[in-house]
């Protein structure tokens, strides 16, 4: 009958062939005995067996002429053998023992001592020893591949909440070399100091924080708001660490933004033309009949009046067809394939006179190459003029200074159009793309509005961070055209 079960295979190294002989027949009288064992007496040969994983377990004598069963061990290991190895030795020394479980040794015999017991119990050991080390060993390779592929970051990081090991997905999202991240705090990336100490307080607090919204800082300045869930964990050893994981939520977030946006405008749009339908009938009958008194009216005192009626009507008129137009704007564009910082600079030129005067600062960043985009390029270099002229408006004579930086993330261009003005509270941010919103005494609050609608028609992106007294950044993303 033959058996089902596979026989192990050992290799005996040892240049002395009497030894190999006694140890072969101590392992062929292990009850049940499933062993095939061969010999080699050559310390190279040897070498190139285990390297190669040919045996399922390697007994190695400590004396091989000129090397060591401990050299054979250190060297087998180190280019990869994965079967046990158990070194036999003649001597009784503490120190080569410690020094052979040291380097990866499975075991450690002394030959007077052996026994069919004896080698039978260290067989069963070390092949059971292996197979959990190989289990670990998948498993862990599995959860570094899951670990090294996911989308999020998954992060390792000390009590200090200094990072230990992190996945490549913060080169994207963080937009950080691996090597910059390690050993730093990661919370030190919250934008907001407050955020960063909610989350220390719960974590601490509670040992675990799930789905906390924050916005961090890119490498690139770019703000992300992520979500962010973490705990402390303890080793084996009783030590706590952190693991946490941070998911880009900026994407979403935007689509967020703009669908509500997007029928803030529309339901502006559709008041703006009732507005203009149902005002602009009658107010050209009192202009007509303004115009007939004043032509058929020669008293001076009436006159006046009349004048003042004429000039109303027809500066409500010229309100109604601003608020049209802005609301039109972007129901049109025209798209193709433009260089942003051919756009950019066409905008720079139309209001280099206003930079020149004021005596603004001028600084412009691009990459070494063309950034194209789907662009209407009329209607995204007035974007570009509008924002550019507010931040003039936005800076003292003599002291101000103009930054306008272009970087390449993975899918989008991003442009930051940074003052150094007089900035704007944060009260007042989340309204800025409000249609009826303006910060000027003088405005309709159509400007920003009309930016925003001009962005959402070419699937971008508006956004603004500002601090009073220091300044305004407005940061508009693009996709990149193929």
């Amino acid at each position: 009958m033959i058996s089902l079960i596979a026989k192990r295979k050992i290799l005996i190294v040892d240049v002395d062939e009497r030894e190999y002989f006694i140890t072969s027949e101590y392992l062929k009288v292990i009850p049940g005995n499933r062993f095939l064992t061969d010999w080699s007496c050559d310390y190279e040969d040897a070498k190139k067996k285990c390297i190669n994983n040919e045996y399922d377990l390697y007994f190695v004598d400590w004396e091989l002429g000129a090397k060591t069963g401990l050299d054979l061990v250190k060297e087998a290991i180190n280019l990869g053998c994965e079967a046990p190895i158990i070194l036999l030795t003649d001597k009784n020394n503490p120190d080569d023992e410690a020094n052979a479980i040291r380097y990866g040794a499975y075991d450690f015999l002394e030959r007077f001592e052996l026994s069919t017991e004896k080698l039978e119990r260290c067989i069963r050991y070390s092949l059971s020893r292996a197979n959990a080390i190989k289990e670990l060993q998948e498993n862990e390779k599995k959860y570094r591949s899951i670990f090294e592929n996911a989308k999020d970051v998954l992060l390792i990081a000390d009590v200090e909440y200094k990072i230990v090991d992190i996945n490549y997905a913060a080169t994207d999202i963080l937009e950080y070399d691996l090597e910059e991240l390690i050993n730093t705090d990661f919370s030190l990336l919250f934008l907001e100091e407050s955020s960063k100490d909610f989350f220390i307080k719960v974590l601490e607090e509670s040992g675990e924080i799930f789905d906390f919204e924050v916005d961090i800082m890119s490498k690139s300045s770019v703000v992300k708001n992520c979500i962010v869930s973490a705990s402390i964990e303890l080793k084996n050893n009783g030590s706590e660490y952190v693991q946490a994981v941070i998911r880009d939520n900026t994407f979403k977030k935007r689509a967020e933004k703009t669908i509500l946006a997007a029928e803030k405008l529309a339901s502006t749009g559709r008041l703006v033309r009732i507005l203009a339908h149902e005002v602009r009938n009658p107010l050209n009958n009192i202009l007509l009949s303004a115009d007939q008194l004043i032509s058929e009216n020669k008293d001076a005192d009436s006159l006046v009046y009349l004048e003042i009626v004429q000039r109303n009507c027809k500066r409500i008129g010229d309100l109604i067809s601003e608020l049209l137009n802005s609301s039109n704007l972007s129901t049109h564009v025209e798209l193709s394939r433009c260089s942003i910082q051919e756009v950019m600079d066409a905008a720079i030129i139309n209001a280099i006179d206003r930079i020149t005067l004021k005596k603004i600062e001028l600084i412009v960043s691009y990459p070494d190459f063309q950034c194209y985009a789907l662009l209407d390029e009329k209607k995204i270099k007035l974007l570009f003029l509008n924002i550019i002229i507010n931040a003039i408006e936005a800076m003292k004579e003599g002291e101000g200074k103009l930054e306008i930086n272009l970087k390449s993330s993975n899918v989008e261009y991003v442009l930051e159009i940074k003052d150094n003005g007089e900035g704007i509270s944060k009260e007042n941010i989340p309204n800025l793309f409000e249609p009826d919103f303006s910060l000027k005494r003088s405005g309709l609050g159509l400007g920003l509005s009309t930016a925003l609608a001009i962005i959402q028609s070419h699937n971008g992106h508006i956004e603004v961070t500002s601090a009073l007294g220091k300044g305004t950044s407005f940061f508009i993303s693009f996709l990149k055209a193929l």
